[in-house]
């Protein structure tokens, strides 16, 4: 084999590995931009509900049940007694504790439901997460018979809850 030949093929893999060695270059950082994009869309998601009070989120809770032929009033604010949301609907009541967090609702939320539900003198209580519940509030709630639900479940609650279809 001859001088050039050798020589030929030294460069092509030396031409290979720097081509390769680019590539991975561009690969690690591609990955390390995503990163830092995901990272920073998770903080802006973060800011965005330490700005968020709530009020928001039980004002649409409401404009649903609204939507589905409930008679819905949004209450909150302080003193309310646990119920965000008061709704009636074929002379039924319920009564609607709301949280709008990133982390499940505990069983503290179903107790406020259970207070509102004995304070307004309702038929039903409910508690509305779109982040799930913990397993103390699950059990709780089967115990005492408040209904967890995410927002998408409020479509169906007069079914869930065996309500007549008309008022």
């Amino acid at each position: 084999m001859g001088f050039g030949k050798r020589f030929g093929r030294a460069l092509a893999y030396a031409v290979a590995q720097s081509l390769l060695n680019d590539r991975r270059d561009q690969d690690r950082h591609k990955r390390q931009v995503a990163a830092k994009l995901a990272k920073e869309n998770v903080q802006q998601y973060r800011d965005a509900v330490k700005r968020s009070d709530g009020a928001s989120f039980e004002h649409s809770c409401a404009l649903t049940l609204a939507q589905c032929g409930w008679n819905a009033k949004k209450r909150g604010g302080s003193g309310d007694c646990g119920c965000d949301v008061m709704a009636t609907f074929a002379g039924y009541r319920l009564v609607l504790q709301c949280k709008d967090t990133v982390k499940p609702a505990g069983s503290l939320a179903v107790q406020q439901a259970l207070a509102a539900k004995a304070r307004y003198s309702a038929d039903y209580a409910g508690v509305v997460c779109n982040a799930g519940f913990t397993p103390a509030a699950q059990d709780l709630a089967l115990y005492t018979r408040v209904e967890l639900l995410s927002s998408g479940d409020l479509f169906s609650l007069r079914k869930r809850l065996r309500l007549p279809e008309r008022k």
